[in-house]
């Protein structure tokens, strides 16, 4: 963690406990727990030549994906079920990423702490929180992450994670077009690397033993 980083936490910490986030300083990441999902606020602090810039990411986790992810594969990293830098889904409806802008918070002193963490609050407010409330629940996730699996999602722009995930979370919703999908994944993870191949084999494996007569 950066310094300044560090010192926005401290500003920034007081009105997103008050908003039910709690810190978890080991990652820089506010998480809120809502029902099956949390809420997930992430920072990264990069230094540059004569600035410090600041990346905040917004992530849905829903709790009983990552928990099936996480049995079948043995993986300790989870990744969050939909997500992305807050630029990028400020700047991209639903469907495929039309603009790659990612909404840098650019410190050059310390003088600019204060700006940045108002700047935050301010994303965090007209960005995050709507992003939480419209794309929280298993159906909404179901659909922009299964109904056009061919096209590049901001919600989930690494294949090669979405495929397994879009899986398990069209299991859980009795997706109708279960087995077309799932044929439709086998196919299109084979473009991945074999780590990515065995980890999908595994979710497919796991769901066929625990999910289906």
């Amino acid at each position: 963690m950066g310094i300044y980083l560090e010192k926005i936490h401290g500003i920034i910490l007081q009105p997103l406990n008050d908003k039910g986030y709690n810190f978890v300083k080991s990652r820089d990441i506010y998480e809120k727990k809502q029902g099956d999902f949390k809420h997930k606020i992430h920072f990264f602090s990069h230094k540059r030549s004569t600035e410090t810039a600041i990346e905040m990411f917004v992530y849905i986790e829903h709790i009983p994906t990552a928990k099936i992810y996480k049995k079948a594969t043995s993986f300790n990293f989870l990744p969050s079920t939909i997500g992305n830098e807050i630029g990028m889904i400020e700047n991209n409806d639903d469907g495929k990423i039309d603009n790659s802008f990612y909404n840098d918070i650019i410190l050059e002193s310390e003088e600019d702490i204060k700006n940045a963490s108002e700047e935050i609050i301010d994303l965090f407010t007209n960005i995050a929180e709507p992003y939480f409330k419209r794309y929280g629940d298993l159906e909404t996730i179901d659909r922009i992450l299964n109904d056009n699996p061919d096209i590049i999602s901001v919600h989930r722009n690494d294949q090669y994670n979405r495929y397994p995930l879009g899986l398990i979370v069209a299991k859980l919703n009795n997706r109708s077009n279960y087995e077309e999908l799932k044929e439709k994944y086998d196919i299109l993870i084979q473009e991945m690397s074999e780590m990515y191949i065995e980890r999908y084999k595994q979710v497919k494996e796991f769901l066929k033993e625990n999910y289906e007569s």
